[in-house]
């Protein structure tokens, strides 16, 4: 027996699971062949209740868990609207979803936008990150990301403090996106390595929005103000607070 079928296209995995022609799929589940069609190509979304008809008319069921949000296409929908730099990126139809979600929680007050944004784009639960318990420095960090090759920028705590106003340091975790994030975590001589929420540095994927309005402060390459703002509110505790209060006063 297979796998269970993965949800972001559910059908391609149930077929991989189970022998089932679109005719008997239709019939036994009462969902259109053009329906089944259309969720294949993931031109539309099921219902909770088709894919467990679907589902059943194979032989399984659905099984739905939730787990802590953490999705970049928030921090992207969020920078699409509020920084100018980033109207020319490309606009996935997930960052369609989130600016019109961000419309609806937020309105157009800034501070709410970067705040509702950041925490639905937390760092601390994002797939594929790395945490490490040890503290290293953003020196430290631009060379691994330097050695891993491809491309790669620092944010997190000392990035966010450098645009702060006010002479207080707030600590917190430090950030590297980077293209291979397991690659990067080997060339920092492996510390322990940890789950994001609670570490000290975190190893997150690099994404194309990262790359934009990147700037200079000696040998580190940082992420956008917008996007520093966004990851400091996802890191929650005093660093969330310096980065919503720095936005209040842009």
């Amino acid at each position: 027996m297979g796998s269970v079928p993965s949800m972001d296209n559910p059908l391609i995995g149930l077929r991989a699971l189970r022998d089932i022609s679109d005719v008997d799929l239709a019939r036994l589940s009462g969902v259109s062949r053009s329906t089944l069609n259309r969720i294949e190509r993931g031109t539309v979304q099921p219902t909770l209740r088709s894919l467990r008809e679907i589902a059943i008319a194979a032989g399984l069921d659905v099984e739905v868990s939730y787990r802590h949000l953490s999705d970049p296409a928030a921090a992207r929908a969020a920078r699409h609207i509020l920084d100018d730099t980033f109207t020319a990126a490309p606009m996935s139809d997930d960052d369609r979803d989130w600016v019109a979600r961000l419309s609806r929680i937020a309105g157009d007050n800034p501070v709410a936008i970067v705040e509702t944004a950041g925490i639905a784009a937390s760092l601390l639960h994002r797939r594929g990150a790395i945490g490490i318990t040890e503290p290293l420095t953003p020196l430290r960090l631009a060379s691994a990301g330097d050695a891993a090759g491809g491309s790669w920028a620092i944010s997190g705590a000392s990035a966010l403090n450098l645009i702060a106003e006010g002479s207080d340091v707030i600590p917190g975790p430090e950030v590297l996106y980077v293209d291979d994030v397991e690659r990067a975590w080997r060339l920092l001589d492996a510390p322990p390595r940890s789950l994001p929420d609670g570490a000290a540095v975190i190893l997150a994927p690099y994404g194309d929005e990262h790359s934009i309005d990147v700037w200079m402060s000696g040998p580190l390459q940082l992420v956008a103000p917008v996007q520093l703002l966004l990851d400091g509110v996802g890191l929650s505790g005093d660093i969330a607070e310096l980065a919503l209060t720095t936005a209040g006063s842009w």
